[in-house]
């Protein structure tokens, strides 16, 4: 199943700079979908056995265990388990955990539909479902965890004197006054059981491997769903710093996180091992072939995408405006996640933002083009994964009577770029790798 891309509600692009954007995007979206990257490190093998080429792995394929439990948790959890079903040649017990309208049926399986990107209960039934099947998991057994984006809100685990509405209270606070995954996910890992390698020591002794198709920038294990199979890290954020940044650490909070760093010693985990077969770095490489293909010139900018959006996509603007005309075209592709400080009640996300500061900063210049992408399909509040800009988009949306400095006020950006047909439509892609955006420097 390929990821087919929709711009402003047209099947097929109508310039051939868009045409061009469509299938570097998708060739993007496709590398980083779990049927390509488990095609490439599971092998059929015996009845209810896994085979595993992966080189980092430790005593590869000669692993023997007595039984294989499986938890998928997050935005590609169903096709993360239908790609392991299908290299398992018998019924295996697993449990997947994924958003509202995505779940899965198979034999042997048991389906939650959780809360994203607030936890609600269905994400404490879920983590209480993961907990059971990781407590089960015997000396001699494997618990094989395949994680995704989105994992941190759809499973989860209060501490003692955490209710579940103010992890959502909290969680919505710092989203809407922009922090970052590192310093949200510093949070959460402090007041839940299961973050942090708390799903690791549930299934101990037992031995434990985590597939992983990271939506961190930098792959950042302890991030990635808050890293409920691995420990919390030595360095970074702290929980109680975070809050007090962003003005948040209330009474209630500083009773609660006082004893965080005694929750949990000093763990190791020497049966469990956690690897990352999909990023951000797949997609970008993905997406630089498909422009080289075209006959463009191409770069790739890990990590450039962060900070605010708006900012971001002015920076965005001019790294293409330092690209000479002369010759073939330039594509630049960049890859991150940014971020937006919510001041208005719009509808929106931080890729039609980065789009529309990208627009402004480029406008009157026809010869640059922009596309932005969430890799879920998803961007914000908006039903769009992002959009597609030139440097004529302001002038278009101006002589439509529209304002683009009081629409991002109001952080309204999805109802701007519809009205002009820039926003750029998947639906779920089954996967999550943050975010791409890939710019077009066209000739003179």
């Amino acid at each position: 199943m390929r990821v087919k891309l929709r711009l402003g509600g047209w099947a097929s692009p109508r310039t051939r700079p868009a045409s061009h954007l469509f299938r570097i995007g998708e060739s993007g979206v496709w590398a980083v979908h779990p049927h390509t990257l488990l095609g490439r490190v599971l092998i059929a093998c015996a009845p209810g056995k896994l085979g595993l080429k992966i080189p980092e792995l430790r005593n590869p394929l000669k692993q023997e265990y007595r039984h294989l439990r499986i938890i998928a948790v997050g935005k590609a959890a169903p096709w993360m388990a239908s790609g392991c079903i299908q290299a398992m040649a018998d019924v295996c017990r697993g449990v997947g955990i994924a958003p509202r309208g995505m779940a899965m049926d198979a034999p042997g399986w048991t389906w939650f539909q959780a809360d994203h990107p607030m936890p609600g209960p269905g994400s404490i039934t879920a983590g209480r479902a993961a907990s059971q099947l990781a407590r089960e998991t015997k000396r001699d057994d494997l618990l094989l965890v395949l994680l995704s984006g989105g994992a941190s809100a759809l499973m989860v685990s209060p501490l003692p004197g955490v209710s579940l509405q103010r992890i959502a209270d909290l969680t919505r606070a710092l989203l809407r006054r922009g922090a970052t995954i590192h310093e949200l996910n510093a949070v959460r890992r402090s007041i839940d059981k299961l973050k942090g390698g708390g799903l690791a020591r549930l299934a101990a002794p037992g031995r434990l491997l985590a597939l992983i198709i990271s939506d961190v920038p930098g792959n950042h294990l302890p991030d990635i769903g808050s890293g409920p199979t691995v420990g919390c890290p030595d360095h970074g954020p702290s929980p109680r710093g975070v809050l007090e940044k962003y003005g948040l650490l209330d009474t209630g909070w500083r009773e609660t996180l006082n004893p965080l760093n005694q929750v949990w010693p000093t763990w190791t985990y020497p049966r469990s091992q956690t690897i990352v077969i999909g990023s951000n770095d797949t997609a970008l490489r993905a997406c630089g072939e498909t422009a080289s293909t075209l006959g463009y010139r191409t770069k790739i900018y890990p990590g450039w995408l962060s900070g605010e959006a708006q900012t971001c996509g002015a920076r965005l603007a001019e790294k293409a405006l330092e690209q000479p005309r002369q010759g073939p075209p330039y594509c630049l592709v960049f890859g991150g996640e940014t971020s937006v400080t919510v001041t208005g009640h719009g509808t929106g996300g931080r890729n039609l933002e980065l789009a529309m500061g990208f627009a402004l900063r480029a406008q009157g210049k026809a010869h640059l083009w922009l596309m932005t992408l969430a890799t879920d399909g998803k961007d914000g509040s908006a039903p769009a994964a992002g959009a597609i800009v030139s440097g004529s988009t302001i002038l278009d949306a101006r002589a439509c009577g529209l304002d683009p400095h009081a629409t991002l006020d109001h952080n309204d950006s999805f109802s701007f770029l519809s009205r002009i047909k820039a926003t750029l439509c998947t639906g779920p892609t089954g996967t999550n790798v943050a975010d791409l955006a890939v710019a077009l420097v066209l000739p003179q």
